[in-house]
């Protein structure tokens, strides 16, 4: 299970949530917050907005659960100075993004540095938040416009960059995958090198399963691609009542394309997916429903042997009880 709140998961119940028979806690370990942002441990590149997190590592050293960083690749929205920032393309005009540069060398370097010291932390997994990808009109930094270049052989034109489904936007987006596929294998890489032992998870959006594509073009993510890497897990975020607010259907045709998606990422991924399920609604902060929840795990293939339960809070034990319960698979 995640947990998304600051005060919920630097408070934990380790008692309950050892007797809850959960095998893995996931947590925050960074802060987005405009100028009071920052990450949740020592580190040598990043502002520590708070270094919480070596005491929950600590804490939880005798425990059965594995302990988990969950952690930004990009959206660094603190920094006062924008030179290690994207640009992005928007309405004819090239602006400051607030998410890290991945075309820079540099910027790619500070950030695996931050995935270095977190591993170093004694943390036994790192779930790489869904910022490791490129939004449809991200990348357009100078050193993404070069890089474009180098590649295509053609001169960067942005306009018809983002033109969908241009051969300029086709080579785009595949350059853009390249370079979050290559990232996602050196941050696995050096971390091992800390630790072999570490486990990497990376946060995939439900279109790399659904609306593939679309996935592409709107996020860069490549399920066929991320499988080829050594990345030990994919999480799937098939949050349901996100799907059906977004997508605009019917339940019945979103209870559809849930499965659809986990049979086809399971395909993909095997043994290494692992489905996300929401179990408070993203707008509402409340509570799903039991039968609500019990409906779509019901509805998970039984080759699929994991789930993650997100956002959680301290308070929900009893309900997670019953959940894990229903799901019957490893959480």
């Amino acid at each position: 299970m995640q947990f998304h709140q600051v005060k919920e998961f630097y408070n934990p119940d380790f008692n309950e949530l050892e007797k809850a028979g959960f095998n893995k806690i996931i947590v925050r370990t960074f802060l987005n917050d405009g100028s009071q942002g920052g990450l949740l441990f020592e580190n040598t590149n990043f502002r520590v907005a708070y270094a919480g997190f070596s005491n929950i590592v600590l804490k939880n050293s005798k425990r059965k659960f594995k302990l988990w960083g969950w952690l930004i690749s990009r959206k660094y929205d603190w920094l006062k100075s924008d030179i290690l920032y994207d640009s992005k393309y928007y309405k004819g005009l090239r602006a400051r993004v607030k998410k890290l540069d991945l075309f820079d060398p540099t910027v790619r370097e500070k950030i695996i540095t931050v995935f270095k010291d977190l591993t170093k932390s004694g943390v036994e997994g790192i779930l790489i938040q869904d910022d490791l990808s490129f939004m449809s009109d991200e990348g357009f930094s100078d050193k993404g416009l070069e890089r474009f270049s180098k590649e295509s052989g053609v001169p960067a034109k942005e306009k018809l960059m983002m033109k969908s489904g241009s051969p300029y936007n086709l080579k785009w987006i595949g350059i853009k995958k390249r370079i979050i596929n290559k990232f996602l294998e050196d941050i696995v890489r050096e971390c091992r090198k800390i630790n072999q032992n570490i486990k990497i998870g990376i946060n995939v959006y439900y279109e790399a399963a659904i609306h593939i594509s679309k996935s592409d073009e709107w996020h860069s993510q490549d399920l066929e691609g991320i499988a080829k890497t050594d990345v030990d897990y994919i999480y799937l975020m098939m949050y349901h009542r996100q799907m059906k607010s977004e997508l605009k259907l019917r339940k019945e045709r979103i209870k559809k394309l849930f499965v659809e998606g986990i049979e086809y990422a399971s395909r993909i991924a095997g043994d290494r997916l692992v489905v996300k399920l929401e179990t408070r609604d993203w707008k509402k902060s409340i509570l799903i429903p039991i039968n609500e929840m019990e409906e779509y795990i019901s509805l998970i293939p039984g080759k699929v042997r994991r789930v993650c339960f997100t956002p959680v809070k301290n308070a929900d034990m009893k309900y997670l009880k019953r959940l894990i319960k229903a799901a019957k698979i490893e959480n």
